[in-house]
């Protein structure tokens, strides 16, 4: 009788620890744009988010030769929600390859897996693109006069160009 018992404790007590919250079994949540097309200015926004909080976060930028870490961070206070900035290395490592690969691995504060918490990795290609498209003006009205009217024709291209517009003073006009 009395093993039925303990038997019966350590199966509500183990069924408890199982479903408490700071057990949760949920993987960290990377927001990531698919693929990545960079100009290496502007930098690449990353968002993080977890039901427990997100407790430490590197990011890397990988070629077929090397590997550079861009981000790192330790929280010592979890985070429910997390975004970052990452911006190109001012060091030395300038790839040859047009086509890298973006690390990011986050890991929440759940007591699970042996309190090491939950582990995702995520991996994004990402195409350097410095070159400036290619803007070729084909017919143009000379000799424009303040009031008047013009008319230019232009040729734009680029073999990554996502969008052409043209900008007034009264604003955009996406075309």
């Amino acid at each position: 009788m009395f093993f039925l018992i303990l038997c019966i404790a350590v199966g509500a007590g183990g069924f408890l620890l199982y479903n408490l919250p700071m057990f949760e079994r949920n993987l960290p949540v990377v927001d990531v744009q698919k693929s990545i097309y960079w100009n290496l200015k502007k930098p690449i926004e990353i968002n993080l988010s977890d039901d427990s909080g997100i407790k430490f976060v590197k990011v890397t930028l990988r070629d077929k030769k090397g590997s550079i870490v861009l981000a790192k961070e330790v929280l010592k206070i979890p985070k429910n929600k997390l975004s970052l900035q990452v911006d190109f290395p001012k060091t030395g490592f300038f790839p040859e390859v047009k086509k890298l690969t973006l690390e990011i691995e986050a890991i929440d504060s759940s007591k699970w897996n042996y309190f090491l918490g939950n582990k995702q990795i995520v991996e994004v290609p990402v195409f350097i693109d410095t070159k400036e498209p290619e803007l070729i003006p084909v017919l143009s009205s000379y000799s424009i006069i303040k009031g008047g009217s013009a008319l230019v024709i232009f040729k734009s291209a680029d073999e990554n160009l996502k969008e052409l517009y043209i900008k007034t003073n009264f604003g955009k006009k996406f075309y």
